[in-house]
């Protein structure tokens, strides 16, 4: 009948708002698990924690700075040490050379071996001395470079171990900072999940505030509302009927109320089949989260090993650097050596120079010590007037002795061993034979003495281009006879 229909027309239209309220609590319960894990996005968090990363990053730097200028540091410490060295060596051969020369009393130097003057050991002192003084002022500042240095590494190394103090933390942070990025990224997928079930609750609440749903039903409603009034149907006494059959029919009450659970029960299980399956929907999208959440902590651990490679291979970096470093320092020092010695090289190539000249000087002085000496010109000239000396004796000689005697010159006598020497030996020769000088006294050595001092005087006045004029003899006459006085007068005559 129309009560039959137009009442299973009215349950239909609760189960369809039914359902809507069901869906209504749905995206209510979705939107507040979504609001939670917008509430925990962390985001101000996240950017504090990145603020912090920065700031350790900034002091990492200055921490790493700081190692490479200790580097740097001790590669010049190194140099300087190495130059150090190289000057106390070369001061200690200085202090030798100035000391050899200044306690020498030969004339002959002994750094050199050439001829040394006053003159000559002064300015070899002064210059030797000059050069010690520019050692030890440059010693001074190496030094004093050094402990410099010593004192700028050691305040170095202190700032070094406050930053590593201050960047003990960095890891941790560095490992929160990856946990809350995941979060932070699970909350921005849940603004875009919250957007849209905000949408579709209010789509529902609109629809059930306005009943803008079971349109058709309203409509047959309608209809069968039509129908009765065509038939004469007066609610109010239908309503004043069933409410005395209502108090008169309790079990008919309870049977409808039966029958009213009964249809409404599929729609309830309906709804409670939607929540169980929204409930397994929200399980299954945690269970995924828990596995982005598991991804994301594997790729925070892979993060986190490659962080430490990073600093393994930054450590190794400044290894290397070190390395290089002091490697720039030994060549550092070597050019320094070099330098050094090519300064060395360049002094050697001077004081050569000078010991050629000198040695030049000491041939010019060697032969004029030679010319001028016994075996020199004075030689030469008693060798080239011995000859014509001779001859003028001995026509003397001859005149006075009526060429009984003669006499020889000789400038070379034998020693014991067989070597000569240098001498002035008389040999006279009569008709006893040769003998020396010595053995002749009296008269005849009186006219050998004669013969050679008239010889001699005549050859000078010859070669000083005069004429012998005058000669006197004191005594010697007294040894002579009479024909030995005529000789003699005879001699100087003629």
């Amino acid at each position: 009948d129309v009560n039959s229909r137009y009442g299973a027309l009215e349950k239909d239209l609760r189960d369809a708002r039914a359902a809507l309220e069901n869906q209504q609590s749905e995206l209510e319960g979705t939107i507040a698990v979504l609001n939670g894990h917008i509430e925990n996005s962390y985001e101000d968090e996240l950017a504090d924690v990145q603020v912090q990363i920065a700031e350790l990053e900034t002091v990492e730097q200055h921490r790493d700075d700081l190692h490479e200028q200790i580097s740097q540091l001790k590669q010049e410490e190194s140099g300087l040490k190495s130059t150090l060295a190289t000057l106390a060596g070369e001061g200690k051969k200085l202090n030798e050379r100035i000391d050899r020369l200044g306690t020498s009393d030969s004339d002959t130097c002994p750094l050199c071996g050439q001829s040394l003057d006053e003159l000559h050991r002064e300015q070899v002192l002064e210059e030797l001395t000059t050069d010690r003084d520019t050692m030890r002022e440059q010693y001074r500042q190496s030094n004093q470079r050094i402990q410099d240095i010593a004192d700028e590494v050691t305040e170095h190394q202190r700032m070094v171990q406050q930053l590593g103090e201050q960047l003990a933390a960095l890891p941790r942070l560095r490992q929160q900072a990856g946990t809350l990025q995941a979060q932070s990224s699970q909350a921005q997928d849940a603004r875009v999940k919250l957007t849209k079930a905000q949408a579709e609750l209010e789509a529902v609440q609109q629809a059930l505030t306005s009943e803008d749903y079971g349109h058709e039903l309203r409509e047959q409603m309608h209809l069968l509302d039509d129908e009765r009034g065509k038939i004469g149907y007066d609610t109010d006494e239908f309503e004043a009927v069933s409410t005395q059959k209502a108090e008169f029919s309790a079990y008919e009450a309870q049977h409808l109320q039966l029958e009213i659970a009964k249809g409404t029960l599929p729609s309830e299980q309906t709804a409670l089949d939607s929540l169980i399956a929204r409930q397994e929907t929200l399980r299954q999208a945690l269970a995924d989260e828990d596995v982005a959440i598991l991804a994301l902590g594997e790729q925070i651990t892979d993060l986190t090993a490659q962080v430490v490679i990073k600093n393994q291979r930054r450590e190794e970096v400044l290894k290397q650097r070190a390395l290089f470093n002091a490697a720039s320092g030994q060549l550092g020092s070597a050019n320094q050596q070099l330098a050094a010695l090519e300064h060395l090289r360049t002094r050697r190539e001077a004081l050569e120079v000078q010991r050629e000249e000198a040695e030049r000087q000491q041939a010019l002085y060697k032969e004029l010590e030679y010319a001028f000496g016994k075996n020199g010109v004075p030689t030469m000239i008693i060798e080239a007037a011995i000859p014509e000396l001779e001859t003028a004796a001995n026509e003397l000689l001859a005149r006075m002795t009526d060429g009984r005697m003669h006499l020889r010159l000789s400038t070379l006598t034998t020693n014991v061993d067989g070597s000569q020497r240098e001498t002035l030996e008389i040999e006279i020769a009569d008709e006893l034979g040769v003998r020396p000088y010595e053995m002749y006294s009296g008269g005849e050595a009186f006219r050998i003495n004669f013969a050679i001092r008239v010889a001699l005087s005549k050859m000078l006045a010859r070669r000083a281009g005069a004429h012998l004029r005058t000669l006197f003899i004191d005594e010697g006459f007294g040894t002579q006879d009479d024909q030995g006085r005529n000789k003699l007068v005879e001699a100087i005559t003629a």
